[in-house]
């Protein structure tokens, strides 16, 4: 069994998405009914794929693209000759897209990861390090408003949500502090992060 470093309350990746999922989808109330919510960067209506079912490589190009939650709840799937990897959205996720995949969205939107702009980095979301953020040591801290009590990041070597791209997950009780290195993504889930002095 994959051993995960930092993390030894949690070894079920289902169950991390599950605590994920609900957790972002009462922030993303708490966020909806505080009219904060922080809005998707503007891209062309070619740039931008909406909520639905694509056949990649014919109705949606391959590559690399931010998902933006257009609600709510916000999830994808991306099925390959009978696997299916699927994860949620909140406030957005960053997939990479493979030619001959069946990909689903609901209740999101899709912009190549280079018309995505800049995001916001004073919350939760993913990012990846060296486009997004400079790589470097952060300060990871649990929002003060997360109805876990904790927040929770994971580190990952690429963007296809796949569970051996996986590198590290850490569970925020307070602080928390990580290195990141170029290429890397970053998804943070009721936790925030700072650079170090």
């Amino acid at each position: 069994m994959r051993q995960y470093k930092n993390f030894p309350n949690f070894q079920n990746r289902k169950l991390l998405s599950i605590s994920c999922l609900l957790a972002g989808s009462l922030y993303l109330a708490y966020i909806l009914i505080g009219g904060i919510l922080r809005s998707s960067p503007s891209a062309s209506p070619a740039d931008c794929y909406p909520a639905g079912i694509y056949l990649v490589g014919t109705e949606i190009p391959a590559g690399e693209y931010v998902l933006f939650c257009d609600s709510f709840l916000a999830y994808f799937e991306l099925t390959e000759e009978d696997k299916t990897v699927s994860d949620s959205v909140s406030p957005w996720s960053i997939v990479t897209l493979k030619d001959n995949q069946t990909f689903y969205m609901e209740h999101c939107h899709a912009v190549p990861i280079g018309s995505a702009g800049k995001l916001d980095l004073s919350g939760g979301g993913m990012f990846k390090v060296g486009l997004h953020l400079p790589a470097g040591e952060y300060t990871l801290e649990t929002d003060a408003d997360s109805p876990l009590g904790y927040g929770y990041a994971e580190i990952s070597e690429n963007s296809t949500h796949q569970p051996d791209a996986v590198s590290r997950q850490i569970l925020v009780k307070g602080t928390a502090f990580i290195t990141l290195s170029d290429g890397e993504y970053l998804k943070l889930c009721c936790c925030r992060l700072k650079a170090s002095p």
